[in-house]
């Protein structure tokens, strides 16, 4: 989130009120809260700068795709989302086909469970997510779709504690913070600036 206000600043004019800035920083401490409070997390030494460059490179590239997505969708009001969507699937699905295949391993193919994990995978994690995603790109700021990434960690919290794994202070504090950044960043004084300024512009 934070690469893609710097870049959607100067790349599409979006600004960005000092509640929503207030929101994705406290959000984002609650994601460093919850990824710190395990220290199994935690790397070191040059482990430690290679994750840090990849994970950099990694939101750079994703807050770009997302953004292109965002272009795309103000220059041609009437675009095609799940088309386009698909087309993005087929593009970075179909070369990875022969790599699968001719990777090998012990994977049993037959079992009906795989199959499922696979589908909920595939369809849920997926073709859903990103539909939506793309949807709501098409509608709303950058920021403040982006800001919804960082449930993910805190949502793997949850599921963790419903499977008996209750988390510590730390990381249920961590999960408090990012819902709170994420509801400021949702929230319409987040907004105001930006539909105060829209009659001027």
């Amino acid at each position: 989130p934070f690469f893609v206000a710097l870049i959607a600043r100067f790349a599409l004019g979006e600004t960005i009120t000092r509640t929503r800035a207030a929101g994705l920083v406290i959000g984002f401490s609650g994601v460093l809260l919850v990824v710190f409070s395990d220290p199994g997390n935690i790397a070191h030494g040059s482990r430690l700068a290679i994750g840090f460059v990849l994970a950099l490179l990694g939101a750079l590239g994703w807050a770009g795709g997302g953004l292109g997505m965002r272009v795309l969708t103000q220059r041609e009001p009437g675009l095609d989302i799940p088309g386009h969507t698909a087309a993005q699937f087929l593009a970075g699905g179909v070369p990875l086909i022969p790599l699968a295949l001719l990777a090998g391993g012990t994977t049993d193919w037959a079992r009906t469970t795989l199959d499922l994990q696979l589908a909920y995978l595939v369809l849920g994690g997926q073709v859903l997510v990103y539909l939506g995603f793309n949807a709501a790109l098409s509608q709303w700021p950058s920021t403040r779709v982006y800001a919804w990434t960082f449930l993910v960690p805190a949502v793997a919290v949850v599921i963790e504690a419903f499977q008996g794994q209750l988390p510590g202070f730390a990381a249920t504090t961590g999960v408090a913070l990012v819902i709170l950044g994420v509801a400021i960043v949702n929230h319409p004084r987040a907004e105001r600036r930006r539909v105060e300024q829209a009659p001027h512009s």
